[in-house]
């Protein structure tokens, strides 16, 4: 059969695949969303993050993942069924116990590759931008972000079977294994809760299987921890998170994760805001992933000590308080950034912003939280100065510049001021 007469069976067939996909979707994420539900006062001690993730977040996963599973149905019509049709692919059946075994794992071990690798790309700019930060905007997941990709995300994603297929033949049954098998292991990493038994990251062979945790303090974090299935290519590219083991253990014991220091914890356990953001527009309106100018002096090494201190975000908006995440472990280097003040009266204290900032040259990259709506995405800043951080973020085509300015630098300013009067 040639591809034009393929193409002439798609209003027969593609329904029933676009049926199938999100049929596939809907059960796995519904049945663990209702689940957790439904045991959710057993479960609340394991669950891995203090902040609740909203309707209007839930919302928007189940909006992306459906266009997602519109996207795989088309892919499965056009570069399955199709090459099938010219026998460019060749699917068997009854192949046997073994022999689909055998398969199951060629096809999970090249996925999990591929996911790797795939991921770690989506993590550069612009990349992140233009793919990978509608998965992102899921701080605190939820089993329907299983799917909640982006339409150039979810084409990456897609064409992994077709490619394989066409370089190895496998079984209907294996098939039907693998794309089980991919939907359950994804909404269980996005599900919030940590449902492995407490010795998993310390049995020898438990260990280089993911865990919720594991990729829930990617989401968390906007690094570490890129692998799917499993973590032996975190563990071997260097990109597993450092804190995992200890986080996974805290969270099987039944003590979640705890706040990020400074966060109001109201009675239900949910991380408030205290009060909206309406004057600290600067850094705080948030700043999405981004490339610089050039001219920039240099930051030191570990990324820390050119930047700690405490920082006037534009219009003394907001005083923001940069150091170490950790000054106990200095072999662990994270700079942390903390709201400490805020013009506007109701406007946010002590809240952290953003965590796990990476130094890598003359430029500190990582996650940030807006305050405002919850959600996390990536940040890069440069020191231009000795009093003064530039940072540079871009939605799409619209970008933004603006100056931190050095708290004492202002207040040396004002002394002088007062000394000349």
């Amino acid at each position: 059969m040639s591809g034009t007469e393929a193409l002439s069976h798609f209003p027969e067939v593609w329904p029933l695949i676009f049926a199938s996909d999100a049929a596939r979707y809907f059960l796995f994420a519904g049945a663990t969303f209702v689940l957790l539900h439904l045991f959710r006062s057993r479960l609340e001690r394991y669950r891995i993050q203090r902040r609740r993730a909203s309707n209007r977040d839930m919302l928007r996963e189940v909006g992306w993942s459906a266009l997602t599973a519109l996207i795989f149905s088309l892919n499965g019509f056009l570069l399955v069924w199709c090459l099938m049709q010219m026998d460019l692919i060749r699917i068997s059946e009854s192949s046997g116990a073994a022999v689909v075994a055998l398969q199951v794992l060629m096809i999970v071990l090249a996925h999990d590759a591929w996911f790797y690798w795939l991921h770690r790309a989506m993590h550069l700019r612009p990349l992140f931008r233009m793919a990978h930060l509608t998965h992102h905007r899921s701080v605190t997941p939820t089993s329907w972000a299983a799917y909640a990709f982006a339409p150039l995300e979810a084409v990456a994603e897609a064409v992994f079977l077709p490619l394989f297929l066409l370089l190895v033949p496998v079984d209907s049954v294996t098939i039907i294994i693998f794309l089980s098998h991919m939907m359950a292991r994804n909404v269980i990493g996005h599900c919030g809760v940590e449902i492995m038994p407490r010795g998993w990251v310390d049995w020898p062979v438990a260990r280089w299987i993911t865990t919720p945790t594991h990729h829930d303090l990617h989401h968390a974090c906007g690094r570490w921890n890129y692998g799917l299935y499993f973590t032996f290519w975190d563990r071997l590219m260097g990109t597993e998170h450092p804190d995992y083991a200890d986080a996974f253990r805290r969270n099987a014991a039944g003590g979640a994760m705890q706040p990020e220091a400074g966060d109001a914890i109201a009675g239900d356990g949910t991380v408030t805001r205290r009060g909206r953001l309406r004057r600290v527009t600067g850094a705080l309106v948030l700043i999405i992933g981004a490339t610089l100018s050039g001219g920039a002096a240099p930051i030191p090494e570990d990324g820390a000590p050119g930047l700690s201190g405490i920082w006037a975000t534009p219009g003394m908006g907001a005083l923001v308080r940069i150091a170490p995440c950790d000054p106990a472990r200095p072999e662990v280097a994270r700079t942390c950034g903390t709201v400490i003040w805020s013009w506007a009266t109701d406007g946010p204290r002590d809240v952290r912003i953003f965590s796990d900032l990476d130094a890598r040259g003359d430029v500190i990259s990582g996650a940030m939280l807006n305050p405002e709506d919850g959600e996390t995405y990536e940040v890069t800043m440069r020191l231009a100065a000795p009093d003064r951080i530039d940072v540079r973020g871009c939605i799409w085509i619209m970008c933004q510049t603006q100056e931190w300015r050095r708290i004492d630098a202002l207040l040396r300013e004002i002394n002088r001021a007062r000394a000349s009067d």
